[in-house]
């Protein structure tokens, strides 16, 4: 009795270890949990990232954006309400003033150094350059404008168009007519005279004694002149008919549709207050600079007697450009003083329409300057 009783408390021990031996496989032990003692540091849970112990506080992050692993902040570029930009140099915090770059300003990048493109040649005048246009090296007349100390005396015009004749005094050897027979004609032309020839300072003087303007024929400007070479051309006319009142570019032009050759010549003119005459012939430059320019200037119409027309032919090209003159309210033309051309004016002046007056080639211009 007593050994099955010790029997059965064992077996009842065994199975109790059993079972709970089962238990213990279908349900692990949670492992104790450790409390640190106070005042230690806390640990970080694994699954955190660890903060650097030495990088400065960073603000808080908006949830779902994580922070950039490099902690130097990037150069942004800022954008003004109106649009421009702000240099990322310029980043808030950087002591200097914020450079604004608007759309239409500033160089690009033709001047940053080191840039090679970009370098075509720009239309302009380059340093040491010379173009032509420079003016020339001469004073203003003292005591007024050439075309107005030196000019004859203006018709009474009333309303009525001018027209001009502009007498070329070849002289005697090439069988034109002496100044005496000219000055004593008694009509308002201007005698344009050749600067070349031996005696004509006595030949303009005659003519201004007897009270008509003259002008001086350019001469001796070749197609290659340079500025230098105009300017001792020039002052070679003024010496030889030093009161003219403008300078004549004859039927054969030597500068007038040269543009550089215009501009200097022109640039001559405006300083000492002289007129131009050029012909009808080419692109005129020369008449067009000086329109530009403020020189008193015309365009003579035709050369009346360029083919030595006869008398009778002279007098119908002088009716035409005085119709000419009506419509365009002036003109002027061009004779040379050979005995023929002189009656042919004569005859026509005789009957000439009341409807348009003669007179100098000055009060032509200036009434257009």
């Amino acid at each position: 009795m007593g050994r099955g009783l010790i029997g059965g408390v064992v077996s009842g021990v065994v199975v109790a270890g059993l079972g709970l031996g089962a238990l213990s496989v279908l349900s692990p032990v949670s492992q104790p949990r450790v409390t640190a003692p106070e005042g230690a540091p806390q640990t970080a849970p694994a699954s955190e990232p660890v903060p650097d112990p030495v990088a400065a506080p960073q603000a808080s992050e908006p949830a779902g954006i994580s922070p950039a692993p490099d902690a130097t902040p990037k150069a942004e570029i800022m954008l003004l309400p109106d649009g421009s930009q702000v240099a990322p140099a310029q980043a808030a915090g950087s002591g200097a003033r914020p450079q604004v770059f608007a759309a239409g300003q500033g160089g690009g990048f033709s001047n940053a150094p080191g840039t090679v493109v970009n370098r075509l040649p720009s239309v302009g005048r380059p340093a040491g350059m010379d173009t032509g246009e420079a003016p020339l090296a001469v004073a203003p007349a003292a005591g007024g404008k050439a075309i107005e100390r030196f000019s004859a005396p203006p018709p009474q015009a009333i309303g009525r168009p001018m027209m001009s004749v502009v007498l070329y005094d070849v002289g005697e050897a090439a069988g034109g007519l002496d100044p005496q027979t000219i000055a004593s004609l008694g009509l308002p032309v201007t005698v344009a005279l050749d600067p070349t020839q031996p005696d004509v300072a006595e030949r303009a003087r005659r003519y201004r004694a007897a009270g008509l303007e003259v002008a001086v024929l350019a001469a001796g400007i070749a197609e290659g002149a340079t500025v230098q070479d105009v300017a001792t051309a020039m002052e070679s006319w003024r010496q030889a008919v030093p009161e003219a009142v403008a300078v004549l570019d004859g039927p054969s032009p030597q500068f007038q549709n040269n543009r550089i050759l215009s501009q200097q010549v022109v640039a001559g003119l405006k300083a000492a207050g002289e007129g131009l005459m050029t012909q009808s012939a080419g692109l005129d430059s020369a008449g067009q600079v000086a329109r530009a320019k403020g020189v008193p200037q015309i365009q003579l119409w035709r050369v009346a007697d360029a083919g030595r027309e006869d008398r009778a032919e002279i007098g119908r090209t002088l009716d035409r450009a005085a119709f000419e003159g009506e419509r365009k309210n002036g003109v002027a033309v061009m004779l040379t003083a050979w005995p023929e051309s002189v009656a042919a004016l004569t005859d026509w002046a005789a009957s000439m329409s009341g409807k348009i007056v003669l007179a100098p080639a000055s009060a032509l211009m200036l009434s257009r300057s």
